[in-house]
């Protein structure tokens, strides 16, 4: 699946004195993906200003350069048009407080990268008890704050939702059901363990530990009377006829 990697503005900037740019218009192997940007007359391997990316005429990504790295604000939009998205960069890294919205444009997630701290979050396993790995013992609570995926649980059903991959199967075979991988995230947001715990299938069931595994590691782990804590955690992953249908929303992550 070709991919294309985003990161986003919601306002342009002027050029700064002293740097000379032309403007460049890159066309995507997708003829409905276009990329308008400045580069460096003196370097035009090297992104100077400002940066958008439309998909139908849509604004998707809006942002800015400065010497090649991401800076300032930056947004990105779904292909309705609604905001994903929308913080600020330094020299290429996040900075500040950065907004996750779910589809609807509710406000998922904010997280003060210059803090390292999450300000809001919203999760359905807010009162949900984790198996907690305590040295040898595992044991059992509700947690204080349960694991949560940067960007929101949005992301996690976006992420799977354009990766998977019915297997392959007779055409009398209905595919439905659903996978259930568990895998552990530990005290520093690292994940390991990976394994089916329900599944419906050997194809399907390997099809979702793949996806799964192949999520970014982007995971703030769970809290526990204010410690960081092991737990196992449980992602589902869903089977239908619908996963034959392309999803406009994989070229836009």
């Amino acid at each position: 699946m070709t991919r294309i990697l985003i990161f986003l503005l919601t306002s342009f900037l002027l050029i700064p004195p002293g740097k000379e740019t032309k403007k460049k218009l890159i066309l995507s192997t997708n003829p409905d993906i276009k990329e308008v940007f400045y580069v460096l007359k003196s370097d035009p391997e090297i992104r100077h200003g400002s940066y958008k990316m439309t998909f139908k005429d849509k604004t998707i990504i809006e942002g800015y350069f400065i010497n090649g790295l991401r800076d300032s604000l930056w947004s990105l939009y779904n292909e309705h048009g609604k905001l994903k998205m929308c913080g600020n960069y330094s020299a290429d890294k996040r900075i500040g407080s950065w907004k996750f919205y779910d589809k609807f444009k509710n406000l998922e997630q904010e997280i003060d990268y210059t803090n390292q701290t999450v300000l809001f979050y919203k999760t359905k396993f807010s009162q949900y008890p984790f198996k907690i790995i305590d040295r040898s013992d595992t044991l059992v609570s509700i947690l204080e704050r349960p694991p949560i995926y940067v960007g929101g649980s949005s992301r996690v059903d976006e992420f799977i939702s354009e990766e998977i991959v019915i297997p392959l199967h007779k055409s009398t075979d209905k595919v439905e059901g659903t996978v259930f991988v568990e895998f552990i995230i530990d005290s520093d947001g690292r994940t390991s363990s990976y394994h089916v715990l329900k599944g419906i299938s050997t194809s399907c069931n390997q099809e979702a530990l793949k996806v799964v595994q192949a999520l970014p590691n982007e995971w703030l782990p769970g809290v526990l009377n204010g410690h960081n804590v092991s737990v196992f955690y449980t992602i589902p992953v869903i089977f239908n006829e619908k996963l034959n249908e392309v999803d406009i929303s994989a070229i836009l992550r």
